[in-house]
């Protein structure tokens, strides 16, 4: 099987060969649309931060399909091993007349089918169904959802030349439906964690330093220490994040990661813990 993580170079992948985790922990959302040898595989958080877009690929019809299925099955548990799948969706099939018995049906039947089954091992339950016309009728523009062209492709150009492919700009926008039905507004709420994935710094910054940037939002636990938060964050973001603070909840050893003096600040004023990865 043909594996593509990213923009990365592609490499294959057969049974008993070491594959490298994902570098997250926590909660993830992971989304699919399967086709007959290719396949776009998508794993993100609830806030809109995609950890890893995977692109696998069954060697066009050198390969039998239930060596196929049982090669992306097996990578994609090594893969996710480190998280815990909440949410699980798969583009609906797309039944078209006259094909129902046709070998290519049946081949898609099974990679389902395994898909299916590969989520109540991991998940423990069955895929969410995601009707292709309802994803593109929420999320594409008028003039976009012809069932005749990969409207994806127009709309996210700039995924596409990432990508090059129709398969990854339908997933994302697969994820964004995701995201826009089940997760808007959504905040993690810090939590201890018994480990980190990887090392990180942290400081607190007046919020207003950092209005209008992009950042994964955090609800900051008062009743965890700095560090613990910040270790929360880490564990969930390849990215920078951001969580609002009070002084008030705050240590005065803890005080002391602020960017400037804090008594020079009123009380009331929010802080943000900003936690990078290394």
């Amino acid at each position: 099987m043909l594996v593509t993580i990213d923009t990365h170079a592609p490499f294959w992948y057969t049974i008993g060969d070491a594959v490298l985790p994902l570098q997250i922990k926590g909660e993830v959302v992971v989304v699919i649309d399967p086709g007959k040898t290719n396949m776009a595989v998508l794993v993100g958080d609830k806030l809109g931060h995609i950890y890893a877009l995977l692109q696998l690929s069954g060697k066009g019809g050198d390969v039998d399909c239930s060596a196929y299925c049982r090669e992306f099955k097996e990578f994609l548990k090594q893969y996710l091993v480190n998280v815990k799948v909440e949410y699980a969706g798969i583009e609906a099939a797309i039944s078209k007349k006259g094909v129902g018995f046709h070998r290519s049906s049946l081949v898609l039947t099974e990679i389902r089918a395994e898909l299916i089954s590969l989520f109540y091992d991991i998940h423990g339950k069955k895929p969410v169904e995601i009707n292709n016309w309802t994803w593109k009728f929420s999320i594409l523009p008028d003039g976009m959802r012809s069932q005749s062209e990969k409207g994806s492709m127009r709309f996210l150009q700039d995924f596409y030349y990432m990508y090059g492919s129709a398969d990854a700009t339908d997933v994302i926008c697969m994820y964004m439906y995701v995201l826009k039905e089940n997760y808007a507004g959504y905040a993690y709420e810090c939590k201890k964690d018994d480990y980190t994935i990887a090392k990180f710094n942290y400081s607190l910054y007046p919020s207003f330093i950092l209005n209008g940037q992009q950042r994964n939002m955090f609800k900051y636990n008062p009743e965890l220490t700095l560090e613990e938060n910040a270790q929360y964050m880490a564990n969930r973001s390849l990215v920078t994040s951001f969580a609002g603070v009070l002084p008030d909840s705050l240590t005065e050893e803890e005080k002391s990661h602020s960017s400037m003096p804090m008594d020079e600040m009123n009380a009331d004023v929010i802080w943000g813990l900003v936690v990078v990865r290394c």
